[in-house]
């Protein structure tokens, strides 16, 4: 018996052999999921990580650093209310982002710090010192 194809699982073994098996890649697999776009920088002592969320609100975003990575979501309206209103014509819809990526350096996640302004989302995130003991994860609160 012949089994089925799975585009993705292919994609899956290509991702792997071009970047290596510690690389946290989602695939959003929701037509209403998609990922924002992402820049991260090394600032030297710190990274920071500047992320376009069209449409989201600041108390609808959700960020969490971990040590090795940052997990960004939000949703840009609240599907309750686009449902109450009476369209004539409505192309935009409810839609939310998620993204996982893996930091280029160790980082301490309490200490991290994001602002939201006009649809960009940037956060500072201060790097690893040794001898430090610090906790696995933290979530922000976006000012």
């Amino acid at each position: 018996m012949r089994e089925t194809w799975d585009p993705f699982e292919d994609m899956k073994k290509l991702r792997k052999r071009l970047f290596g098996e510690n690389l946290n890649w989602e695939m959003p697999m929701d037509k209403n999921v998609r990922q924002p776009l992402v820049d991260i920088a090394d600032k030297g002592d710190a990274i920071e990580v500047t992320a376009e969320l069209p449409g989201a609100k600041k108390e609808n975003i959700d960020v969490q650093v971990e040590t090795d990575s940052i997990r960004i979501s939000a949703k840009t309206s609240e599907k309750e209310e686009e449902e109450e209103k009476g369209f004539y014509y409505h192309e935009r819809s409810y839609s939310s982002f998620s993204r996982l990526l893996p930091l280029p350096a160790e980082v301490v996640a309490e200490k991290a710090g994001a602002e939201f302004n006009n649809g960009i989302l940037t956060i500072t995130i201060p790097k690893k010192h040794p001898g430090k003991d610090e906790s696995k994860g933290h979530k922000l609160e976006i000012k």
